[in-house]
């Protein structure tokens, strides 16, 4: 097995007599994936509760000590710590060693408190098991002969440790009312991995919330996570909450009104991994080439953020730049592109000067980088204008998605297509929708 590319291997390993088949394998197509989620969605799926899904051991480990620090420091709010992908393990931790207590196998709980009835009851129903419990000759091993931090290495150990842990199947199905062809067409570029992991995260939520069904809310919070990331535990005050509202609702105003072929899914202003917020746009199918209007669009969505923020509060946060991935930095890697190897300039150069320009920078002149490099300012500037002139067109509908944004802090994609339709505003012609 190699991590090298094909193109880059010896002509030597890849000739006939080595290799006599080789079989190209594609991340799926429309159908496929619809094909895809029938399959994953169509069996019962097993989850064992007390396994941290995709973690390793060592990690398992590091997670529970968090929580074992929090129970011995007596602190109330368990919250703090995002846990995410694990949380179903370490809710069940959390409530099935009563805080600060054991129990002995056989021992009487008519006398307990009102309190460890309430959390009794509540692992009943959603693990459908009892509270557990420990022999007395573990329960000896794990308070007589230790205390402290040794304890909860005892606990670490005798509840996740592979040898001997106890395996608790639960199984949930499928709402059989989901339509898999909406999923298809919004999973664009997904592999089968990632769809069956999508379904999966979908069937713990489930089972987090004590249902036996999936239902399609929960494979879209599913599909959240494995695009974009667990949610992180960052509180936000209102001021932030409002500059990250009023620059998520310019990116979805401009993604809505400008672009060829995608649809607005989602917006929000829960931080999640790495951002304070995202609007996510996708196309309903695959497309292998673009044109010039799909690279505006682009840019354009990139400073609708920069316009909304300076429209709004008079100036603007560092939100826009700050490094790759951030709005401006995509905004000016489109547009050198364009220039500099699409030949999409005004002043109509022709030739991949950036593929040249970093091979053989010699071949490119110092005239001809300062035309390409106006060129570039000439597309920023001209897309510019027109988000000004758009965001200012459509003021009142900006600021009411912005607000409702603020107030339901994310969007579906029902509840952004109601609100273009409150003010009649359609998206670009020739789109197609994707009704969810």
């Amino acid at each position: 097995a190699t991590n090298v590319p094909e193109d880059e291997l010896d002509s030597a390993i890849m000739r006939a007599g080595r290799f006599d088949r080789k079989i190209h394998v594609t991340r799926p197509n429309l159908k496929e994936r619809q094909q895809l989620f029938d399959f994953y969605l169509s069996g019962v799926l097993e989850f064992s509760l007390d396994e941290f899904p995709g973690r390793s051991l060592k990690s398992k480990k590091k997670e529970i000590e968090k929580l074992c620090n929090l129970i011995y420091q007596h602190k109330d709010n368990l919250n703090t710590i995002s846990f995410n992908s694990a949380q179903e393990a370490i809710e069940w931790l959390n409530e099935t060693i009563l805080p600060y207590k054991f129990l002995v196998k056989g021992s009487d709980i008519t006398n307990f408190p009102t309190e460890a009835h309430t959390i009794l009851e509540k692992i009943k129903k959603q693990f459908n098991r009892p509270i557990y419990e420990l022999t007395d000759d573990e329960l000896v091993q794990l308070t007589e002969k230790n205390d402290g931090k040794k304890i909860k290495r005892h606990i670490i150990h005798f509840l996740f440790s592979y040898s001997t842990k106890k395996k608790m199947i639960t199984k949930v199905r499928y709402d059989e009312n989901i339509d898999t062809s909406i999923l298809a067409r919004r999973t664009v570029w997904f592999s089968p991995a990632e769809i069956e992991s999508t379904v999966r995260e979908a069937g713990i939520i489930a089972l987090r919330d004590g249902r036996e069904k999936i239902t399609l809310k929960d494979l879209s919070e599913a599909y959240d996570r494995v695009s974009y990331g667990d949610k992180s535990n960052i509180i936000m005050n209102k001021e932030d909450k409002k500059w990250t509202a009023y620059h998520e609702a310019g990116h979805a105003i401009l993604a809505y009104l400008t672009h060829p072929k995608d649809d607005v899914i989602k917006a929000t202003i829960i931080p999640r991994k790495g951002f304070l917020g995202f609007v996510s746009h996708k196309p309903s199918e695959e497309h292998y080439s673009h044109n010039k209007e799909y690279f505006l669009a682009q840019i354009k969505i990139c400073i609708a953020s920069y316009v909304a923020e300076e429209m709004t509060f008079g100036s603007t946060t560092s939100g826009v730049g700050g490094g790759p991935g951030a709005d401006f930095n995509t905004a000016l890697t489109i547009a050198r592109n364009m220039v500099w190897s699409y030949g999409m300039g005004r002043t109509g150069l022709i030739g991949d000067f950036q593929t040249q320009g970093y091979h053989l920078p010699l071949l490119v002149s110092e005239r001809t980088k300062e035309i390409l490099d106006n060129d570039v300012q000439e597309i920023l500037q001209s897309c510019l204008k027109e988000v000004r002139d758009i965001l200012t067109k459509h003021k009142e509908l900006f600021e009411y998605f912005a607000e409702e944004l603020l107030k339901k802090e994310e969007l579906e994609y029902d509840e952004i297509q109601a609100i273009f339709d409150k003010f009649n505003v359609k998206p670009l012609s020739g789109r197609t929708s994707l009704r969810l």
